[in-house]
């Protein structure tokens, strides 16, 4: 995908515990007790009423994927009616997260998809 957006951000010992259920060894490898991570946002896609859609989006490379999810971000996300079939690692590749999201709804609108990856050590952790 084109158009990523990358924020890059350091995670307070305190809040990177939120991230060990899926990254148990993140904080063995930060000396200063922080997590340095970056959020990358997918560009938008529009989804039409009783459409479905499966998107993914991954790290960069020599980044190990920390979590992920979705957001609607239409002009006026009340009025969207998405339905999340599915909002995990993508089983056959653990770098990228997968989103499969239905529109219930009556009008289109934009999904887009995010990661918050960090670097990775030399021992691939």
């Amino acid at each position: 995908m084109q158009n990523l957006t990358r924020r890059s951000v350091t995670v307070s010992a305190c809040a990177a515990l939120l991230v060990l259920a899926t990254a148990p060894q993140a904080l063995a490898h930060c000396p200063d007790g922080a997590l340095a991570t970056q959020a990358i946002v997918s560009p938008p896609v529009e989804l039409l009423p009783a459409g479905m859609t499966s998107l993914s989006l991954p790290c960069p490379t020599g980044e190990r994927l920390l979590s992920g999810g979705w957001q609607v971000t239409s002009p006026d996300p009340t009025t969207a009616k998405p339905v999340v079939l599915e909002s995990h690692p993508d089983a056959s590749d653990n770098s990228r997260w997968l989103v499969t999201v239905r529109n219930d709804g009556a009008q289109a609108f934009a999904l887009q998809v995010y990661v918050q990856c960090t670097k990775t050590t030399s021992d691939g952790t």
